[in-house]
């Protein structure tokens, strides 16, 4: 049994005594009575240091974070650059569920969430819609965490729009860029066929599923339509199809000749005065974007494409742009090679036609590389051998051409 001893106060009076254990352990005679009162701490309730820690790793970090309740997707918490990101506030965020943000169909989420949940996977692509409805691509990291005893997701989300637009714009770059090599290497082939290939292009790298290209008259008054693409010639219903357009009868699509601009319309349903409708039969438009092309300060061609299934943007209009002005480009050194080809085809008609004697040589080696009918006749060279002597065996003495050569160098002619 422990000792007792007397405790004297400093009064020098007497009081009871207490035991000897419990002077050592230091305790005073009102702390059993406190002790009965405190209301003890839950088990799983953060301590002061806990509740510290969780404020500065998850509510104040400047990542965006979540708490996910995977059992039914309920959010949890947020903290507050996810707040700032989605645009939610504190209680609207956690009356959501992360199928209400994540694009994916609800069992998709709950199969990812299974994943994350067994350690299965650890990064996740999504595409999360804020609260203003704009759809951001995003990276997740998500893996579980237990919180105040339950099993629970902790994700963070890392918002990666841009990349994939830069990463997109490349791609749509480099296909270009292929799709312009191609266009080079069909220099030889009809421009009806070219045309169709841009055309078929231009669809391809803007998502769409129609498109055209029109060419403008000289004085900017009719636009000639030269090419439909494949999708647009077979869901088009109309009996007679114009070929030619007067501009100032075209509706909307004749605004990029008006504004002199890319002309974008993301929801053709929607009223708009440059409309002025389309004829029965005609493929029916959802969204519309056209550009047109310059030479200089006058617009060439007018090239647009239709029924994208996402809103068209700048990135669009660029290689829709930069693909028609390829296509010019490459139109116009065919033009030039034709005009050269049959320049020289006439010219060598009026040169074999020719009353007088025409020899033509390298001043350089003295061969011979052309000589007319008339010459051949007036030399007594048969036409087929002609090219076969050399200059100088066309002159009685040798030493007059080089004279005449070496005058012609001095002029410079």
């Amino acid at each position: 049994m422990p000792t007792k001893r007397p405790v004297k106060p400093s009064d020098g009076k007497k009081t009871a005594a207490m035991p000897e254990k419990a002077l050592r352990s230091g305790a005073s005679r009102s702390e059993p009575a406190k002790r009965s009162v405190s209301k003890r701490r839950p088990a799983d309730a953060p301590s002061r240091e806990g509740g510290n820690l969780y404020s500065s790793l998850f509510l104040k970090n400047h990542a965006v974070m979540l708490i996910i309740d995977p059992r039914g997707g309920r959010i949890v918490d947020a903290n507050k650059a996810a707040l700032k990101f989605y645009g939610y506030t504190p209680g609207k965020m956690k009356s959501l569920r992360i199928s209400d943000i994540n694009m994916l169909e609800a069992g998709d989420v709950r199969l990812q969430m299974q994943k994350a949940l067994n350690g299965e996977e650890r990064f996740f692509l999504f595409r999360h819609r804020l609260a203003n409805g704009t759809i951001r691509d995003v990276e997740v990291n998500s893996g579980p965490i237990l919180l105040e005893g339950r099993k629970l997701l902790y994700s963070i989300v890392h918002d990666i729009t841009e990349r994939k637009h830069a990463e997109e714009a490349l791609r749509l770059d480099e296909a270009r860029l292929e799709a312009l090599l191609r266009l080079n290497q069909m220099i030889g082939e009809p421009i009806h066929d070219i045309a169709h290939f841009a055309m078929e292009e231009a669809v391809r790298l803007t998502g769409s599923t129609i498109g055209y290209i029109a060419f403008m008259n000289g004085d900017e008054t009719q636009l000639t339509m030269y090419a439909w693409s494949n999708t647009a010639m077979r869901e088009c219903q109309i009996v007679d199809k114009p070929i030619m357009y007067p501009v100032i009868t075209t509706g909307l699509w004749g605004e990029a000749v008006r504004q002199r601009r890319a002309i974008v319309t993301n929801d053709y349903a929607a009223p708009n005065p440059w409309k002025k409708g389309y004829p029965e039969g005609h493929v029916p438009v959802s969204r519309h974007m056209n550009v047109p092309i310059f030479d200089g300060d006058r617009i060439v061609i007018v090239a647009g494409v239709g029924n994208k299934p996402t809103d068209y943007d700048e990135q669009d209009i660029r290689q829709l742009t930069l693909l028609m002005s390829g296509l010019w480009t490459i139109m116009g050194r065919k033009r030039s090679e034709e005009a050269l080809r049959e320049s020289e085809k006439r010219y060598r008609l009026l040169v074999d036609n020719a009353e007088f004697a025409v020899v033509v040589t390298s001043l350089a080696t003295g061969r011979v590389l052309f000589v007319n009918e008339r010459a051949s006749i007036l030399f007594d060279y048969p036409a087929s051998k002609a090219s076969e002597p050399q200059a100088r065996d066309y002159w009685v003495r040798a030493e007059d051409r080089d004279r005449f050569v070496a005058d012609l160098a001095a002029k410079g002619r």
